[in-house]
């Protein structure tokens, strides 16, 4: 059996999604959100159980790393979408590119770059430090590719058009997918100080306080992403999505689902990607099973690790 951890966290509170593979089956053995007070080693420590088969990936979110897309045109080979996204990435750097790890994500309609600090990867990893063994492999990875990932292993890529949007307290990431491929995608950062101290830890109760004025904001920065990718907005050639999928922790104050499928005028739903979550641990933690959509990162992360 081998482990894979998929873990997101803040200094404000961390969350977490294990998943166990045996005999190519997938079990989702774990998962824990933790307040800001407790360090996440001592988390680490007191929520999940590893080995040495065990991987982790750490996520990356809005703010974190830098991103640039272009769109397949003719005969271009997946080595020219490569040369064009890293000339593209370089002039979006304020500093040396040695100073960068990069990435890419590259399908039959569209190519990604994505490169993340080494200093703050490297603390990231470091952060972990009295919790791995040096047999532990640590990876990173950023949250559209984790969305894309958590979304498919749910089984809530469909061959149509959707527009998939994760929403957290450091900003929202979008992905438009259309018939199975990724067509668009962006991670758009903000700050919403109400917001950064419940969502990472799920705080439910601070969640339940949000003012109607702060889940209009979050709103309108997830129609201005519909906008921007579909054609709600300007553009009018670009392809029309026939339903939301939101997920991230920030799908759970108030009643933001109903008002942003209300704005765009299209069916919003909640992702659930715990459809393999272990009977016990329902048990253990009911109210986290009942909030999926804020693990559907954590879910792509955890097969990330398991892939790798």
């Amino acid at each position: 059996m081998s482990r894979g951890i998929g873990i997101r966290y803040n200094k404000h509170g961390v969350r977490l999604l294990s998943l166990d593979r045996s005999e190519k089956k997938l079990k989702i053995t774990g998962i824990a959100a933790g307040p800001p007070e407790e360090t996440l080693n001592t988390f680490l420590k007191s929520k999940v159980t590893s080995d040495e088969d065990t991987a982790i990936t750490i996520g990356l979110g809005p703010g974190d790393f830098l991103s640039s897309t272009i769109i397949r045109e003719g005969d271009m080979t997946g080595t020219n979408m490569k040369e064009h996204l890293h000339w593209e990435i370089e002039r979006k750097m304020i500093s040396s590119p040695s100073e960068f790890i990069c990435d890419y994500f590259i399908t039959d309609t569209v190519g990604c770059v994505f490169a993340g600090n080494r200093s703050l990867i490297g603390k990231r990893k470091e952060a972990l430090s009295e919790f791995v063994t040096p047999e532990f492999k640590i990876f990173t990875d950023v949250e559209p590719v984790a969305l894309y990932n958590g979304s498919e292993g749910a089984g809530e890529i469909e061959n149509n058009t959707i527009m998939f949007i994760s929403i957290e307290a450091e900003g929202i990431s979008s992905l438009l997918i259309n018939n199975g491929s990724l067509n668009d995608l962006e991670s758009v950062p903000f700050q919403e100080d109400e917001l950064i101290k419940i969502i990472p830890g799920l705080d439910s109760e601070g969640m339940n306080n949000i003012d109607d004025a702060t889940v209009g904001r979050i709103s309108g920065y997830i129609i201005d992403s519909l906008k921007r990718l579909t054609s709600f907005g300007e553009y009018k050639d670009k392809l029309t999505p026939k339903k939301l999928i939101l997920s991230g922790g920030g799908v759970y104050i108030g009643d933001l689902t109903e008002v942003v499928g209300k704005s765009a005028g299209i069916p919003a739903v909640i992702s659930n990607p715990l459809k393999l979550l272990a009977p016990e641990n329902r048990e253990d933690r009911p109210e986290l099973a009942d909030m999926g959509a804020a693990f559907t990162t954590c879910f792509g992360l955890a097969l990330r690790a398991l892939e790798d």
